[in-house]
């Protein structure tokens, strides 16, 4: 039985593992070109932001030194539990990437305004302020339900962390720049669940 509980782990890692190596390589292809930047966060501010996300990476796809895999599972979830957690990481990857293409050449890894920047409202934008990282977080609590480890939980905590202080600071940057544009949004639509602020 263990060793058909390890085939079905081994699986369900390589699926959202090819699911992620795909949705990066579509950012990597579409950040290509793109407008010219005006304002961008400070290196030190991106730096801290990559740090997070890989060590919650780090806690959610590999185990822990010194331990077997499977050593802090937290209950036995099954085949139910991987195949929600795989539908959940294509579901989030896949909204995450609808988001980044309606965001077109306005889209950038770090907190940037782009020459002419506009803020979008089309899209999965009518639904939250910030899809992309709806997307992601949605991706990575799939995993972390696939995994069911502590250190999986973990990982999605720091990830949750990661972009929520991302958020804060990118909120800021855009009610300098849209002003009353921005408070219109905000009032209108929620930040990263609909209908919850």
């Amino acid at each position: 039985m263990q060793g058909l509980d390890a085939l079905r782990d081994g699986h369900v890692s390589l699926a959202e593992g090819v699911l992620w190596v795909v949705c990066i390589n579509y950012w990597w292809y579409a950040a290509r070109g793109g407008s010219g930047d005006v304002q961008v966060e400070p290196a030190r501010e991106r730096a801290i932001h990559l740090g997070l996300l890989v060590a919650a990476f780090m806690l959610l796809f590999a185990p822990l030194p010194g331990s077997a895999p499977n050593d802090q599972v937290l209950s036995p979830g099954g085949t139910a539990a991987g195949l929600a957690g795989i539908v959940l990481t294509a579901l989030g990857l896949g909204f995450s990437i609808w988001a980044r293409r309606h965001l077109a050449d306005y889209w950038s890894g770090r907190i940037t305004l782009k020459a002419g920047h506009r803020l979008v409202r089309s899209g999965p934008y009518a639904w939250v302020r910030h899809p992309i990282y709806t997307g992601f977080l949605l991706a990575i609590v799939g995993r972390a339900i696939s995994v069911n480890t502590v250190a999986g939980w973990l990982g999605a905590v720091i990830a949750a962390g990661a972009y929520l202080r991302k958020i804060r600071r990118e909120e800021r940057v855009l009610m300098a720049h849209f002003g009353d544009e921005y408070t219109q949004y905000r009032a209108e639509v929620k930040a990263l669940v609909p209908g919850i602020r």
